[in-house]
């Protein structure tokens, strides 16, 4: 199920049930998930319940929101797909309680691959 609000020249998206981002999982990233274009991206804040060195955000979480992200540019492809490889750099430590956005965009598709580039 896609729901879609208008929000400052941007879609919202939201799909029920997510594990990763949905209001049901009280552990979740709560991810607000917009697009722009053919650009995804959501600003999250880690927590105490995705910590992993003290006072940063665990790889683990990080990579959770990277990879629940790309799944709504699916809606922008118009196909089903799951991951098949998940590569991230990590490039600095990921302080808690800041926000951070991230995005996705599907940079290459050559038949049933899709390719995404991300950035923060």
């Amino acid at each position: 199920m896609l729901q879609i609000q208008l929000n400052r020249n941007a879609c919202r998206h939201t799909r029920l049930p997510v594990w990763v981002a949905g209001p049901e999982n009280s552990s979740g990233l709560q991810l607000e998930v917009y697009r722009l274009d053919d650009e995804v991206y959501a600003d999250v804040a880690f927590d105490e319940r995705h910590i992993g060195a003290p006072g940063l955000a665990h790889g683990g979480a990080i990579a959770a929101a990277c990879d629940d992200l790309l799944g709504f540019t699916l809606w922008i492809a118009g196909t089903p797909a799951v991951t098949r490889n998940l590569a991230i750099e990590y490039l600095a430590p990921v302080p808690l309680h800041q926000p951070h956005r991230i995005s996705a965009r599907i940079s290459v598709r050559q038949g049933r691959a899709l390719h995404w580039r991300g950035g923060r």
